[in-house]
């Protein structure tokens, strides 16, 4: 991985969006902090990230 920008969205198991952060990233680990309050009901949840070079996606959990 290289250093750039980045997008991290976050769906709802109905698929609409919860949250996005755009932003330039260092290469190597990084970490995206979310409040409680950002997301609805406990459940299943989607994230993707997208770079210029790549894209995926996976699934998370959010429980109470």
């Amino acid at each position: 991985p290289e250093s750039g920008r980045a997008a991290l969205r976050v769906f709802n198991a109905s698929g609409q969006l919860v949250k996005t952060v755009v932003g330039n990233f260092e290469k190597g680990y990084n970490e995206v902090t979310f409040r409680r309050d950002e997301f609805g009901t406990p459940g299943v949840y989607y994230y993707e990230l997208e770079t210029p070079m790549h894209s995926d996606r996976k699934k998370m959990i959010l429980i109470d």
